[in-house]
């Protein structure tokens, strides 16, 4: 696994293909990933993306295999409300329904954060109108890989901070834990009471 910034891409090792994964997630997250992993998921989905030289499906729909350490809490938070809401300006046809399945593949870890981008994959299911499904072997974890979850944290936290940095540093915590406390609202099944105890413990 790679600690550099994080990457999408459609170029599949052999373990990612035999989880059925179209897309994969590697690396650690940092500042401006959420951004470009959401553009290159808007330009992988488009009819024409082919035409200027991106990677295109012209799919509203795929799964994706996840192999990362975690890393920054908001750009993990900005690029999963895109994959829950599937909410896209720029992918009209698809605007709202697309979903994609996840996967942690043969070897592979999804620690910290990635673990509440894996808890992202589902079916969406299309009645009267669009609804989520959780199940379905929407989310596949291998025997061999690792899923990793914690509450949390700011590692490398000096000391001698001050009591308005600690402060700013618990609110940080708040707003993470609020985040997902309103994600489990909007999207029952997105993470259970047990494992959401697990998480904020």
């Amino acid at each position: 696994s790679s600690v550099d910034a994080a990457t999408i891409t459609n170029n599949l090792t052999h373990a990612e293909r035999n989880m059925g994964c179209t897309l994969a997630f590697r690396g650690q997250i940092a500042a401006g990933d959420a951004a470009r992993a959401i553009g290159f998921m808007e330009q992988y989905m488009r009819d024409n993306a082919s035409e200027i030289g991106e990677p295109a499906s012209g799919s509203p729909t795929g799964r994706i295999c996840f192999d990362s350490p975690g890393g920054d809490l908001a750009e993990t938070l900005q690029f999963l409300d895109f994959l829950l809401t599937g909410d896209s300006r720029n992918i009209d046809t698809y605007n709202g329904s697309f979903f994609f399945k996840t996967a942690v593949a043969d070897g592979g870890t999804c620690l910290s954060s990635c673990a509440l981008l894996f808890l992202s994959g589902t079916n969406r299911l299309l009645e009267d109108v669009y609804s989520i499904d959780f199940g379905g072997g929407a989310r596949l974890l291998h025997p061999r890989a690792e899923l990793g979850f914690h509450s949390p944290s700011l590692p490398n936290v000096p000391d001698g901070l001050t009591a308005q940095q600690v402060r700013d540093i618990f609110s940080l915590g708040a707003q993470a834990v609020s985040e997902i406390v309103r994600v489990r609202d909007e999207y029952p099944g997105y993470m259970s009471d047990a494992l959401f105890e697990v998480w904020t413990s």
